[in-house]
């Protein structure tokens, strides 16, 4: 369990227990409703402030009208939920999960709850409450800003929409020396707007322990947008993880989905985790990073800066846009529509248990574009631009992206792009504009500048190009490593070089290809058909394939793409080893089930 788990749990705890206190304590409560109910506040244009400012634990909310107004939670332990149909419900703490009571803060040129305090750390719980038309011009958190606040806020069945933030359109977290933290439960942020973090903001400028903002497999960033970060901004060590993900966000800049720097962590995890409180996804479901635009770079998420990084574990991450806005009437060459990387950013892709979402695809990226405005110039790196970063691929497939360079580009001496047990097919081709100019792939992927990407146990195959599938260029330090791997063209590829060479090292070790003139240098290695099982998503015959039984090492000391072990000897004369080239390694016949090859 890492670092991360272990102080979630441990806040975890203490929002539990004092979630049960007020929620089975009566007397603590007050309650607000409309005028002429029974009550405890029913006039004033202020009532939930009213409730806070009266010093009870929980101030519970009648669902029977919207309240106009700008609260303020100023150093203070306070529960306020909303979503009960009466005030004797209210009272009792009855309420219907689904309901929510609504917040305007439109009112005010304000956040609509405004979060400060810092003598102790303390504890505000939100609950049922839709929260809306919040504005801050000048800070941020639209919907809520929590301010130099030592506090922990969990969110619970909440809608947060409609806000507006210079930092944060649906939630801001400015904090200096002190921490904030958040959790959400069952809560959507939507249709916000921002300058950074169109639905989420988080800075930590001060030293101490960094802000923890944790997202539930049902709570969702969703449909914001801003000029840096449409989705989430965090910045200065602040620490995301969701299990749910962001998906149909917008930057005019960078970062549709995602803008990530200066130290910051976020994970995206689609694995079912299970702690002393249950369970947190499922395993039939991907965290997704699915279908963000930005104009400039980074398209899904712009990761940059030393120490700055983005793990996904079981994910989706499909239809991203680099180079375009949110409506498409704006072009530019943006780059990475997956993943823009820089300045010494760090990427993971990776799968942690055999038990995922899709047994074959259990991280998938789909049909990612860089800027495609072919009159105004190209963009490069449909999937993911590494830009003198470190990039980390396991148990990954990338599929149907365009582009000049669908899959990478890779600038720069810092530039290492390590793949594992992974499959690229079925990227390239041509793309009409919609000014009707056309782009038209020639390379799968670029390696400029001393980019350097090693290749092991991975599966390519399908891909159309029409110069070559690796284009290095610019320096002798433009080196790529390929192992126990497989090259397969494309129909209308087959004739075009693996490798297009301009003062650079490629190497091929155990590997099968279609041709291996354009290499500097091969051991091992065979032209062959791998004779893949037709309808199979690449995976090796096991009785025919050349593939079977090659290698003598297990170059990346990771099981193959489904989860299987390696090295697994199918009673086949070897020709250097028991293990198997490709993404996939065949296993006896008795565990083949286990393989999902069944389906």
């Amino acid at each position: 369990m890492n670092n991360f788990n272990l102080m979630a749990i441990t806040l975890l705890l203490s929002i539990n227990a004092f979630a049960t206190t007020q929620t089975i304590n009566g007397v603590t409560v007050i309650t607000v409703g409309s005028v002429g109910s029974t009550c405890d506040i029913t006039t004033g244009t202020a009532k939930i402030q009213d409730g806070i400012d009266s010093n009870f634990s929980a101030v519970h909310i009648v669902n029977s009208e919207t309240y106009n107004e700008n609260i303020v939670i100023d150093d203070r332990n306070i529960s306020i939920i909303g979503g009960f149909a009466t005030c004797a419900d209210a009272a009792n703490g009855i309420r219907n999960p689904n309901a929510k009571s609504i917040i305007n803060g439109s009112t005010n040129t304000q956040s609509t709850i405004r979060i400060f305090g810092d003598t102790v750390f303390h504890s505000v719980n939100l609950t049922g409450l839709d929260i809306t038309g919040g504005t801050s011009n000048t800070l941020g958190g639209g919907g809520i800003l929590a301010f130099g606040a030592s506090v922990q806020i969990v969110l619970r069945n909440s809608f947060i929409h409609n806000n507006f933030g210079r930092f944060g359109g649906g939630i801001g977290i400015l904090a200096s020396s002190t921490r904030t933290n958040l959790f959400a439960f069952d809560t959507t942020i939507s249709t916000n707007e921002a300058d950074d973090g169109g639905g989420l903001y988080c800075n930590h400028t001060g030293s101490g322990l960094k802000p923890i903002i944790e997202f539930d497999e049902n709570s969702l960033i969703a449909n914001n947008s801003a000029i840096n970060g449409g989705g989430a901004f965090l910045t200065n060590g602040c620490n995301l993880k969701t299990y749910a993900g962001i998906h149909l966000s917008t930057a005019s800049q960078n970062g549709g989905g995602i803008y990530a720097d200066n130290g910051a962590k976020v994970i995206l995890y689609g694995h079912e985790e299970c702690d002393l409180f249950g369970c947190k996804s499922n395993n039939i479901s991907p965290v997704i990073l699915n279908n963000n635009k930005s104009l400039f770079d980074g398209g899904g998420a712009y990761i940059s800066g030393v120490g700055t990084e983005l793990s996904i574990y079981a994910g989706e991450i499909q239809g991203n846009k680099a180079g375009t806005n949110k409506d498409q009437t704006l072009f530019a060459a943006g780059n990475g529509g997956g993943f823009y990387v820089s300045d010494g950013a760090t990427l993971n892709v990776k799968r942690l248990t055999k038990e995922c979402w899709d047994q074959r695809s259990c991280n998938l990226f789909d049909g990612n574009y860089p800027g495609l405005a072919g009159s105004i110039g190209r963009g490069e790196g449909g999937a993911i631009y590494n830009n003198n970063s470190t990039v980390n691929i396991e148990h990954t497939q990338f599929v149907n992206h365009l582009g000049y360079s669908p899959f990478l580009y890779g600038i720069g001496a810092n530039s290492i792009t390590n793949m594992n047990s992974s499959v690229i097919a079925n990227n390239g081709g041509t793309v009409l504009h919609l000014d009707n100019t056309f782009t038209t792939t020639k390379f799968l992927s670029r390696l400029v500048d001393g980019a350097i990407f090693n290749i092991y146990h991975s599966t390519i195959a399908d891909n159309e190009v029409t110069f070559s599938l690796f284009r290095m260029e610019n320096s002798l330090g433009n080196t790529a490593r390929m192992a126990t791997s497989i090259v397969s063209p494309h129909s209308l590829s087959f004739d075009k070089p693996v490798f297009g060479l301009f003062s650079a090292l490629a190497s091929i070790d155990c590997t099968i290809v279609y041709e291996d003139a354009s290499a500097t240098s091969s051991f091992f290695s065979t032209v062959a058909d791998p004779m893949f099982i037709a309808d199979s998503n690449y995976r090796i015959d096991p009785i025919n394939s050349p593939a079977v039984d090659y290698c003598f090492a297990n170059h990346s000391n990771l099981p193959d793409i489904d989860f299987e072990s390696r090295g697994i000897d199918v009673n086949k004369t070897n020709n250097f080893g028991p293990y198997d080239i490709g993404a996939d390694e065949v296993q006896k016949p008795n565990e083949m089930f286990s393989d999902g090859f069944e389906d």
